[in-house]
């Protein structure tokens, strides 16, 4: 069974790429929801950003909608990390 994604929110990690957002408005997504952008990434936010704004889509950071987003992010990503089995290897920077 396959469900529809019209009207729907993406909840993202990153805020998403030009290719990516090329897929948000096909599929009719309505609203994203991201937890941070990347600095060395400009233009290809401001490319993306124009993108969804063209298409109507609506845009905001999880800090904008949970203040205490920042908080329990990175809490969460201590525990991730705090959780590895022993051995087990370091998941690159950022990656949990």
């Amino acid at each position: 069974m396959v469900l529809p994604l019209t009207g729907g929110t993406i909840y993202a990690t990153q805020f998403p790429c030009p290719r990516c957002v090329q897929s948000i408005i096909q599929v009719g997504i309505r609203r994203v929801v991201y937890l941070e952008q990347k600095p060395h990434q400009v233009a290809a936010i401001a490319a993306a950003n124009k993108m969804l704004r063209d298409a109507g889509i609506e845009v905001k950071a999880l800090s904008e909608l949970e203040a205490e987003s920042p908080t329990w992010s990175a809490r969460l990503e201590q525990f991730i990390h705090d959780s590895r089995q022993p051995g087990e290897p370091p998941a690159p920077p950022g990656d949990v």
